[in-house]
């Protein structure tokens, strides 16, 4: 029998997963706990670093929301693709068209 989590060990009932706000409000609760007891005690810096990304992963900062892409022209965005991801040595002569094609 192939194990799933959600499946009960007695029966072969599933088991419904927790709701999202059980699962926030239980996740939230974890993380505090850990990073209270990061600071309590004097863990070697690995640990400690390693607690932080953690943390980090699940819960960043407010000002860092990602990396923004740059907006580029549809054109530029396509010789972009013609040239990084088509281009290679069987494909010369075909990209090689596509760009003389270009404005």
């Amino acid at each position: 029998m192939v194990a799933n989590h959600w499946l009960v060990a007695s029966t072969s009932v599933p088991c419904a997963p927790p709701p999202a706000a059980e699962s926030k409000v239980r996740m939230e609760n974890l993380l505090e706990v850990m990073m209270r007891l990061k600071n309590a005690r004097n863990l070697d810096s690995r640990h400690a670093a390693a607690i932080d990304s953690a943390y980090f992963a699940t819960r960043p900062p407010a000002g860092a929301r990602g990396v923004r892409r740059r907006q580029r022209p549809p054109l530029h965005e396509y010789v972009r693709h013609l040239v990084f991801e088509e281009l290679g040595e069987d494909s010369i002569v075909v990209v090689l068209k596509q760009l003389m094609k270009l404005p």
